[in-house]
């Protein structure tokens, strides 16, 4: 995940302000959820929380009753208001007319598609990966069933093979390469390779690190 442009909820507030008074976001009427839009730009979500609180303030947004962030005067009317289900429903759709398919289109290629924000793609993604049907794998969806790896089993499988295969790099004297150095091998996020070296652990393949201590290859 590339590095987010945002380092204050503010400026986020602002850029939101500038993208909802453009009308980029203003077709779909309600917002990304905190957690989604948070994931989508490598911030907190606690920092998308502050923004949107700011942009309430402004009486640009407004929470409605199922807790979700509505545009105050966007068009009120039924498609723009769930354009999410109409969009997840065409998608349920292309996965049963196009079986050997195994991804989806780009996020980017299915807005022009259906005519609708990349935003209101994105939430109807994350409302079929909700029910079971799709699942992420690296930067792309995928059916739920589909054997393609994802980010965080791909990279673990990296660091298993590297462990395996050139330990004397990899663990010089039993001991594991810093985070920094697993990042920048397979090009991936530090949450990632977080999440990678977490799942070693759990096999017993390496220790979980100690305060001041690094991760520790186990000898089996």
């Amino acid at each position: 995940m590339p590095a987010s442009p945002y380092t204050s909820y503010r400026q986020l507030a602002e850029a939101l302000k500038v993208r909802i008074e453009s009308g980029d976001l203003r077709a779909a009427a309600r917002m990304p959820s905190e957690s989604g839009l948070a994931e989508k730009l490598g911030v907190s979500r606690g920092m998308v929380q502050r923004a949107y609180g700011v942009l309430e303030q402004e009486h640009i947004l407004a929470r409605t009753q199922g807790q979700r962030w509505r545009i105050i005067g966007a068009a009120d009317d039924a498609l723009s208001d769930v354009s999410y289900e109409n969009v997840a429903i065409r998608i349920r759709t292309w996965l049963k007319e196009n079986p050997e398919a195994d991804a989806l289109p780009t996020g980017a290629d299915m807005a022009t598609e259906y005519g609708v924000s990349v935003d209101t793609v994105a939430e109807a993604r994350r409302r079929l990966v909700d029910d079971g049907l799709l699942r992420r794998a690296g930067r792309h969806y995928v059916r739920a069933s589909s054997s393609r790896l994802s980010r965080v089993d791909e990279v673990a499988k990296g660091i298993r093979t590297a462990l395996a295969e050139q330990p004397s790099t990899a663990a010089p004297n039993g001991e594991l390469i810093g985070e920094k150095a697993w990042m920048a091998r397979f090009a991936a996020s530090k949450k990632t390779v977080q999440a990678a070296l977490a799942k070693l652990e759990s096999e017993g393949l390496i220790t979980t690190p100690q305060p001041g201590k690094s991760r520790r290859l186990i000898s089996h």
